[in-house]
């Protein structure tokens, strides 16, 4: 599997969740031969099929925070990435780790949990050693009552990285210094702003 991303979905609140005019499935992340789901929001599952992924190869699931735009299908894309569920006596094949916020897990429910091999409670600042990448937390200013992270993977070759809903604050652009490609979450086109939120011009 060669390294890939693809764009399940541009689109981002309650406008484009009602409508579709652009998906909310968030974007699959294939590295190091595996493939990664960050924010599965709603029609995910249904968007991987429209362009011919095949989900069972999800092993790294990413909610960056509780926004129903970034997390709505989660529990849908986990169940989906296994061809089995269980074995004959009903335990769990367990498969894939999730990396979220606290806040994020009190939403998910058990049954879901309990069919990864490991969930991580993650923050900016965090880090996790998976496949032969480095994945960081980066700094968020986006919603003062949920927590929230962007996202970095640095790799032998290349460094990506991803930055969630935020608006810029300082030191925004200096965590981003060290990537090669940069993945912005930017709401409104020119200088339109919207609260919480990236515009082109500001970036």
């Amino acid at each position: 599997m060669d390294d890939e991303l693809v764009i399940l979905g541009s689109g981002g609140g309650r406008h484009h969740i009602r409508t579709q005019h652009r998906a909310t499935g968030g974007i699959l992340y294939k590295f190091n031969g595996i493939q990664s789901h960050i924010d599965p929001g709603p029609g995910a599952t249904v968007r991987i099929n429209q362009y011919g992924e095949d989900p069972t190869k999800t092993e790294l699931f990413i909610v960056t925070h509780l926004h129903i735009d970034h997390f709505n299908d989660i529990s849908a894309v986990i169940e989906s990435s296994r061809d089995t569920l269980h074995d004959k006596k009903y335990n769990y094949v367990k498969k894939g780790v999730l990396l979220t916020t606290n806040d994020t897990l009190e939403y998910i429910s058990e049954y879901h949990l309990n069919m990864l091999q490991k969930v991580i409670r993650f923050k900016a600042g965090d880090k996790f050693f998976y496949n032969g990448a480095e994945i960081s937390g980066t700094k968020v200013v986006h919603s003062p009552k949920i927590e929230g992270f962007g996202i970095k993977f640095k790799l032998k070759d290349y460094s990506i990285a991803f930055t969630s809903d935020t608006m810029v604050f300082d030191g925004f652009s200096e965590q981003y210094s060290d990537v090669n490609i940069l993945v912005l979450h930017l709401l409104r086109p020119d200088s339109v702003t919207c609260k919480r939120h990236l515009c082109t011009d500001e970036v």
